[in-house]
């Protein structure tokens, strides 16, 4: 992962995305995963809950929004580790440099979450050790968080392997992007449900947000869903040992 946490320690992360989009994206990120807790009786303010990747801490302070300050951030990044304890300072010492393919943590979680961070590894190997280490910091019983980008709509597949990273230094052309058949497999988790979202591009305006996300959200209540931009795996760990 080397070579990942050269690029992000090179590039200002919060200025490749305007800040309207970047809140919009966390919220509506956050607000989901929140969603799937309540609807699977896992929601608890005083859960014990990991970001892996957490970046410049967008997703924590959501949470931290939320009533949640039992949350920690894992990155590779030592520059984006400083960002995030900076946005958080009443967490700055849960938010830790280090790497998912060998995790720091000696304890367990209830919540484990990654956004849009596996289709940065090196390797599929190295993806399926990074979601094998996720599911392993889980508590038995736990549950796993993957967001990622969906290749699946071939308009938002073009643009992401061809435009985004022209615009946006976030990628470097070497990214493996990951179908949701990747989390068919894991044996050491059940797959509960892959959720499929969001439709309004990052470059979107701010002052036509807030219309675009009025029928963001009827698109997302039918069929056409299938097609968004990205997708919310969810996981729970084995009650036993593997």
């Amino acid at each position: 992962m080397k070579d990942s946490q050269t690029h992000f320690d090179t590039i200002d992360y919060d200025k490749e995305i305007p800040l309207h989009m970047r809140l919009y994206y966390a919220e509506k990120k956050v607000g989901l995963m929140l969603e799937r807790l309540k609807d699977l009786g896992f929601y608890n303010k005083t859960a014990r809950i990991l970001d892996v990747g957490c970046g410049t801490g967008e997703h924590l302070k959501a949470l931290s929004g939320y009533g949640f300050q039992n949350v920690y951030g894992l990155d590779l990044s030592g520059n984006l580790v400083r960002s995030a304890r900076a946005k958080n300072p009443s967490i700055a010492n849960q938010i830790l440099q280090g790497d998912i393919l060998a995790p720091p943590f000696p304890d367990k979680f209830d919540v484990v979450f990654t956004i849009t961070m596996l289709h940065h590894l090196a390797s599929v190997a190295d993806q399926e050790k990074a979601l094998e280490n996720m599911i392993g910091l889980a508590k038995p019983g736990g549950i796993i968080f993957v967001h990622e980008m969906s290749i699946r709509n071939p308009l938002f597949s073009f643009y992401l392997k061809h435009i985004f990273r022209k615009r946006i230094h976030l990628d470097t052309g070497k990214e493996i992007f990951i179908r949701d058949s990747f989390f068919s497999n894991t044996k050491s988790a059940k797959l509960i449900d892959i959720r499929y979202f969001t439709f309004i591009p990052d470059f979107t305006p701010q002052i036509i947000l807030r219309p675009l996300a009025v029928i963001e959200s009827w698109l997302e209540q039918t069929p056409l869903t299938a097609w968004g931009a990205h997708y919310l795996v969810t996981l729970q760990r084995n009650e036993k040992n593997n």
